[in-house]
């Protein structure tokens, strides 16, 4: 039985740049550069596998590039299945300067042709056999919202995670998650105002428990927050050196995944998110969290209940 089925609609091919000069400089100079297989769903999965939880990845990929992309997801996660779609996956920059910087481009994504009839049949086949389903990402363009969320509500009696931008608190309300990751502007986001305190953080996420089990919101270098029926739990992160902030809140929400997968109490997975999320931060570009590093800094992180 596969355990987490990760669903990618709007992968990316990540390409990092690291620079010399300074972000007042023109021209800058590039001296080395990497390219990875990204998009959240792809740093779930690819998250899950380095602490060895069985996964399987399941997502629409561009004929266009396929040729540059292929590769790279072969190289993030271990199990993946995929329908191609007519146009390209998208291809992000991040610019990282000398002073820790970061500009990240990011392109929407689309696709170019409709998928979804073949893709919906193909995903609840796929989900039979899991017991978490996740969609990550931000919706592509050339997919209509209620498509969307058609497609998630297809699915019964499965444990559904989403971390997304693309949901409102009404859509929450059709789909009823399992567990959602928003960021605290996310959350913002979704309750219509802005979260200025930890208190307003907690306040929304209990807006959502009508309809959602489990909201989980990254805070940043402030750790992170659970809300569910049985309380409010906290964790903080340690300090630490960091190399990149891109993918955190995904390894963080794989951290949760990972420890509620083991039958872990509340408290262990908000304190095992913030390691994973942690341990992301130490980790540069979007390589793949080590289990060493995650193991090294749980020892650390602190948590409780509020």
């Amino acid at each position: 039985m596969c355990r987490i089925l990760n669903v990618f609609l709007n992968p990316a091919i990540d390409n990092t740049l690291w620079v010399t000069d300074s972000i007042n400089s023109e021209p800058v100079s590039v001296i080395r550069e990497k390219a990875y297989a990204g998009g959240k769903g792809i740093n779930l999965g690819k998250t899950l596998d380095a602490v060895g939880l069985d996964n399987l990845n399941f997502g629409i990929v561009g004929r266009k590039n396929e040729a540059a992309f292929l590769p790279l997801l072969k190289n993030s996660v271990k199990n993946f299945k995929f329908l191609y779609h007519d146009g390209k996956t998208r291809e992000n920059i991040t610019v990282v300067f000398p002073s820790g910087k970061l500009l990240k481009i990011n392109h929407k994504g689309a696709i170019s042709n409709s998928v979804l009839s073949e893709f919906k049949d193909e995903l609840l086949l796929l989900s039979e056999k899991s017991e978490f389903v996740s969609f990550c990402g931000r919706m592509p363009d050339g997919i209509e919202k209620k498509e969307y969320i058609d497609l998630i509500c297809s699915l019964k009696n499965k444990k559904i995670l989403i971390d997304t931008s693309s949901f409102s608190i009404s859509d929450y309300e059709k789909i009823k998650p399992y567990a959602i990751k928003p960021n605290q502007k996310e959350l913002g986001d979704i309750v219509g105002y802005t979260l200025e305190t930890e208190k307003d953080v907690i306040n929304a996420a209990i807006k959502l428990l009508p309809f959602c089990k489990n909201i989980l919101v990254s805070m940043g270098e402030k750790g992170a927050v659970l809300v569910n029926n049985s309380g409010v739990f906290k964790a903080i992160a340690p300090k630490v050196t960091p190399l990149s902030d891109i993918g955190a809140g995904d390894a963080a929400f794989a951290g949760f995944i990972y420890s509620k997968a083991l039958g872990d109490d509340d408290k262990t997975a908000i304190k095992k998110s913030v390691a994973f999320g942690t341990a992301a931060v130490c980790t540069e570009g979007t390589d793949t969290v080590k289990r060493e590093k995650i193991e090294e800094i749980l020892n650390m992180v602190s948590a409780s209940e509020i």
